[in-house]
C-alpha cells in the first residue's frame, strides 16, 4: 500500500499509505489534491493530495486514468472495465461484457433482449438493449460461432464439432440437439418459428422445418467452409463459403435448399451475408464488400476492406464490420457506404440490427458496442437510465468451481452495497465489494485462491434488499 508523493520535481519522495498491504499498480492525478490509485486492493481516492486515501471500490484494479474532477475509467483482470461519472462517490459501474473471451455472434429478437456467444462455450445475454450483459451456462466448452433467436425465449447457438443448442427459456438452459454433423457449423438462420438453415465447414448445410427437432442434410456442391446464411423468405437464400488466402463464393436458392446454385468466383471469399430484399444481397469477405441484384448469381465488388459480418435492418439501412473495428453503414440498399467507427487493435466478428437506429456489434476480446442513434455517438447520462424494475442476486457461475467464480446482481436503486463470501461456519472468507454502486447490473470476481473444497455462501446487501446463496468450491 506504499506512495511516493512528492512537491519539489522529485527531488525528495514522502511516503504516503492507504493503509492496505496491498500492491499500488497505477495513479492519476487531474490536480495537485484529485487524485486516484488502483491496486490489488481496490479503487482508492484523495482530495488533499494524497496526505489521506479512502477506499471507493473493493476490486483488483491494473491501471486507472482520471480524465476531470468527476470521471474516471479503472481496467482490470478479465477485460473489466469501470467507469465513474460522480468522482466515484456513488459508485463505479461496470462496462465490460462479464468476459474477455472472443464473441463470434450475435442477435437480437428486440430492442431490449440479444443474446452474444463465442469461445469456450460462452453466451452471454442482455435485456436492456445492452447497456449491461449475464453469463449464461451453455453446458459446453466447444466454440460457439453463431446464434439466432426465433423469439425472446426460443433460440439456437451453434458452433464446433457438429454443435446446436437450443433453448425455450430466455437461455437460462440450453439443450443439445442432435445435428447429425460433427462439422463446424458457423452461420444460422431463420425465417420463422420452424424454419432454419445452418452452414458450415465441408460445405455442410442443414436445414429445419420443425423448430429443430431434426436437422437435415442438404447438398451444397462444394467442399469447403460455408461462413454464413441468410434467407429472405422460406424459399429464396444464399449461404456465403471461402478463406482470406485463397477465393471463395456463394451458393444460392430458390426452393428451400433442395437445390444450391453455383455464382460467381469471389477473391479472399465471403464471410457474412444478408439478403435485404427479394433479390437484393449483400456480403462482406475478405477483398470487401459485395453487392447481387438478382438474389446470389452474380456479384459486384462495392468497396474494399476485410469485412466478416453483415446486418441490414430493412431495406435500405445496414452494417457492416470487420477488421480494425470497421463499422460501416448504409442507407441504400448497399450501393454507397459511409465509415462510422474504426480504431486498429480490434476486430468485429457479429454484427445485430433491430431497427435502423438500435444494433450491436461484438468481436476479438470480448468488445461489445452498442448504438440506439444509428450509429451517431452521443453522450449518455448516467442518471437518466431506467432503472431495473426489481433487484435481483444471481446463481454464480460456473459452480461448482475451482479456482474462480463470478456472481452477477442486478441492484433497483443506487447506494451503499456489501457482496461478501462465507465459508460453511459463517466465518467471513472475502469482501467483493463494500461500496456506493449505482442502479444497474454488477458482476464481481472470487478469486477462491488456496480456499478449501466445500460449501460457501455469499450474501448481497444494498439498502433494504439481503439475499444469500450457495456456492461450491470443488479442487
Amino acid at each position: 500500500g506504499k506512495i511516493l508523493h512528492t512537491t519539489d520535481g522529485g527531488l525528495v519522495w514522502n511516503p504516503q499509505t492507504t493503509g492496505t498491504p496491498g500492491q499500488m499498480n497505477s495513479v492519476s492525478f487531474t490536480d495537485s489534491v484529485n487524485g486516484y490509485v488502483g491496486g490489488s486492493d481496490g479503487i482508492f481516492r484523495t482530495t488533499n493530495g494524497g496526505t489521506n486515501w479512502f477506499l471507493q471500490f473493493g476490486v483488483a484494479t491494473r491501471g486507472i486514468h482520471m480524465i476531470n474532477g468527476i470521471t474516471a475509467t479503472a481496467v482490470g483482470d478479465g477485460g473489466t472495465i469501470r467507469r465513474t461519472n460522480s468522482g466515484g462517490f456513488y459508485g463505479w459501474h461496470n462496462q465490460s461484457a462479464v468476459t474477455s473471451k472472443t464473441l463470434w455472434g450475435v442477435h437480437f429478437s428486440t430492442t431490449a433482449t440479444g443474446t452474444a456467444v463465442g469461445d469456450s462455450g460462452t453466451i452471454i445475454r442482455t435485456t436492456n438493449g445492452g447497456t449491461g450483459w449475464f453469463v449464461q451456462p451453455s453446458g459446453t466448452e466447444q466454440r460457439l460461432r453463431g446464434v439466432w433467436f426465433t423469439s425472446v425465449n426460443t433460440g439456437f447457438a451453434i458452433g464446433d464439432s457438429g454443435i446446436i443448442l437450443q433453448t425455450s427459456n430466455g437461455g437460462s438452459g440450453w439443450l443439445r440437439q442432435n445435428s447429425g454433423s460433427v462439422n463446424r457449423l458457423n452461420g444460422i438462420h431463420f425465417v420463422d418459428q420452424n424454419t432454419g438453415t445452418a452452414v458450415g465447414a465441408s460445405g455442410t448445410i442443414l436445414r429445419t422445418t420443425n423448430g429443430g427437432l431434426d436437422w437435415l442434410s442438404q447438398s451444397s456442391g462444394i467442399t469447403g467452409p460455408f461462413n454464413s446464411v441468410s434467407f429472405y423468405d422460406a424459399a429464396r437464400g444464399v449461404a456465403v463459403y471461402g478463406a482470406p488466402i485463397g477465393s471463395g463464393g456463394a451458393r444460392w436458392t430458390t426452393n428451400g435448399g433442395l437445390n444450391w446454385n453455383a455464382a460467381s468466383t469471389i477473391p479472399g471469399g465471403l464471410f457474412g451475408v444478408s439478403t435485404c430484399g427479394p433479390f437484393n444481397v449483400i456480403a462482406g469477405g475478405g477483398s470487401g464488400i459485395y453487392r447481387s441484384t438478382d438474389g446470389g448469381a452474380n456479384w459486384n465488388a462495392i468497396i474494399s476492406g476485410r469485412k466478416f459480418a453483415i446486418a441490414f435492418a430493412d431495406t435500405n439501412i445496414g452494417i457492416a464490420v470487420g477488421v480494425n473495428a470497421s463499422i460501416m453503414r448504409t442507407s441504400d440498399g448497399g450501393i454507397s457506404w459511409a465509415q462510422q467507427y474504426g480504431i486498429t487493435g480490434e476486430t468485429f466478428y457479429g454484427a445485430s440490427l433491430v431497427n435502423p437506429n438500435t444494433g450491436v456489434v461484438v468481436g476479438s476480446s470480448g468488445a461489445i458496442y452498442n448504438t440506439t442513434t444509428g450509429g451517431i455517438v452521443t453522450a449518455i447520462d448516467p442518471e437518466a437510465r431506467t432503472l431495473p424494475s426489481i433487484a435481483m442476486l444471481e446463481q454464480n457461475y460456473p459452480n461448482p468451481f475451482n479456482p474462480a467464480t463470478t456472481i452477477q446482481f442486478v441492484l433497483r436503486h443506487s447506494g451503499f452495497t456489501t457482496l461478501k463470501v462465507y465459508d460453511i461456519l459463517g466465518a467471513e472468507a472475502a469482501t467483493l465489494v463494500a461500496a456506493e454502486l449505482p442502479s444497474g447490473t454488477h458482476s464481481f470476481r472470487w478469486e477462491a485462491g488456496k480456499k478449501s473444497s466445500g460449501v460457501y455462501f455469499y450474501r448481497l446487501e444494498s439498502g433494504a434488499f439481503v439475499e444469500t446463496k450457495k456456492l461450491i468450491l470443488l479442487r
